[in-house]
């Protein structure tokens, strides 16, 4: 997972982190997903940073929304990587689909 961010006013280049092999947890508070990563060197210094990244249930769903319109217009480009998904794909169609509750 890429961070890249850039100045608001003043263009002067993106600076960028990767969080390579972050953890990913439900977080049952938040009703949502944690992404954390221990010790990632800072964009432009030697200091190092814990990162917690949250996403709310409602910002998971426009994930999926825009990775299922996305991969249905282009679906040779999603099938490779999507295909390890299958059984997670299907555990969230049968609870979405209130078959499994």
């Amino acid at each position: 997972m890429e961070i890249k961010r850039h100045g608001a006013s003043a263009y002067y280049g993106l600076s960028e982190i990767n969080l390579y092999h972050p953890t990913i947890t439900w977080n049952t508070t938040l009703k949502g997903l944690k992404i954390c990563k221990s010790n990632v060197k800072d964009f432009s210094t030697d200091s190092r940073h814990d990162y917690a990244v949250e996403f709310p249930i409602e910002d998971v769903c426009n994930l999926l929304g825009v990775l299922a319109k996305e991969s249905s217009e282009n679906p040779a480009e999603f099938e490779q990587y999507l295909e390890s998904s299958l059984k997670s794909l299907s555990m969230l169609h049968a609870v979405a689909s209130g078959i499994k509750t």
